[in-house]
């Protein structure tokens, strides 16, 4: 049984693309397709099915959810990895590597934060119940 194809913008496709810093080659070999068919995609000849999205996201380095989205998210306003010193050198790109441990340092940075409003909740309520008094074993598992 074939996959279904999952409708998405072609141009977000090649953004994503791009901004990983992958030529339609390379792009395409990760994928595990063929060049042609990368770039069928990105003309909105041919839609991906989610397994090949779900690997194309992967490849890029981006969760499914922005690759179906409408348009890149750089045409609201923001990069980044601008670079903002001056320089009579031309900028370089990014590597695709330092794409990717910028996002994966973004992503721990949002589990940490969120790993630290659930703990700060969880002591403010032990505080909170161990000086009232009803300090009960349920209170003392939500605590930790």
């Amino acid at each position: 049984m074939a996959s279904q194809r999952i409708s998405v913008a072609p141009h977000v496709l090649a953004w994503a693309r791009r901004s990983a810093g992958l030529d339609h080659d390379r792009a395409a070999k990760k994928i595990r397709i063929s060049p042609t068919t990368l770039q069928r995609w990105e003309s909105g000849q041919l839609a991906p099915t989610l397994v090949q999205l779900r690997k194309a996201g992967k490849a890029y380095g981006r969760p499914l959810a922005v690759l179906l989205l409408a348009a890149p998210p750089h045409e609201q306003g923001f990069d980044a990895l601008s670079d903002f010193r001056t320089s009579t050198a031309r900028p370089s790109q990014p590597s695709p590597e330092l794409l990717t441990e910028f996002r994966r340092a973004l992503a721990q940075r949002e589990v940490l934060l969120d790993l630290y409003e659930v703990s700060r909740d969880s002591l403010l309520i032990s505080a909170i119940a161990r000086r009232s008094g009803r300090w009960t074993p349920c209170l003392a598992a939500v605590s930790r």
